[in-house]
C-alpha cells in the first residue's frame, strides 16, 4: 500500500512537471518570447524603464530623451520595443553592464543647442568657420581669406590649443564678435 501511495505522488508530480514544460513550449511557440526583464515588484521597486538616448553624429554628444509617458514598459521584450523603436529610424537596443536596456537613436548634425554656434579655426593656413561650439568638430561652414598670422595672438593660441573661438551671434554666420 505504501508503495503504491509513493509511486502515485510520483507519478503526480512527473504529470505536473510535464505539463508545465508543454505550457512553456506552448507560450514560446506563440511567439510570446520572455521579457528582456521582469516586470517591477514588491522586491524591486526601484526597477527603472530602459534608458532612451540621442547620439548626434557630427560630435558624438549624447541626450537622455524622456521614456515616452503613454507606453508601458514592463513587458516589451526586444522585439516590441524594436516595433516602437525602429531600426529604420536609427535606433539600436543594446544592454547596459547592469542589464538594463538603453535605446540609441544615432542621428545627423549637432544637438539643436549647438547647431545655431558658430566657432573659428584654422584649416590651411587660414581662418575657417565651424558649426557648433568651440572646439567641437563640428562641420566646415567655410574657410575665409583672411590669414591666420592676421588672427590677434590670444585668438591664434586658443585655436592652437583645440578651443576654437566662439563667435556671437553665430546664426547667421556672419561677423559675430569673439567670445
Amino acid at each position: 500500500m505504501e508503495n503504491k501511495r509513493r509511486r502515485s505522488l510520483f507519478l503526480g508530480a512527473a504529470c505536473l512537471l510535464i505539463l508545465l514544460a508543454g505550457l512553456g513550449l506552448f507560450q514560446m511557440a506563440r511567439g510570446r518570447g520572455t521579457p528582456i526583464s521582469p516586470p517591477a515588484t514588491a522586491e524591486d521597486p526601484d526597477r527603472k524603464p530602459p534608458l532612451v538616448l540621442r547620439r548626434y553624429l557630427a560630435d558624438g554628444r549624447s541626450e537622455e530623451v524622456p521614456w515616452p509617458s503613454d507606453l508601458p514598459w514592463e513587458n516589451l521584450d526586444k522585439e516590441k520595443l524594436a516595433r516602437y523603436f525602429s531600426p529604420t529610424e536609427g535606433w539600436r537596443i543594446v544592454e547596459d553592464e547592469k542589464g538594463r536596456l538603453v535605446l540609441i537613436q544615432e542621428v545627423p548634425g549637432l544637438p539643436p543647442q549647438e547647431a545655431t554656434k558658430r566657432h573659428l579655426k584654422i584649416k590651411d593656413g587660414f581662418v575657417a568657420i565651424y558649426q557648433g561650439s568651440a572646439g567641437s568638430p563640428g562641420p566646415l561652414l567655410r574657410v575665409t581669406p583672411i590669414p591666420a598670422s592676421a588672427l590677434p595672438s590670444s585668438w591664434r593660441e586658443k585655436i592652437e590649443k583645440g578651443g576654437g573661438v566662439l563667435l556671437r551671434g553665430g546664426a547667421s554666420g556672419g561677423a559675430g564678435f569673439p567670445r
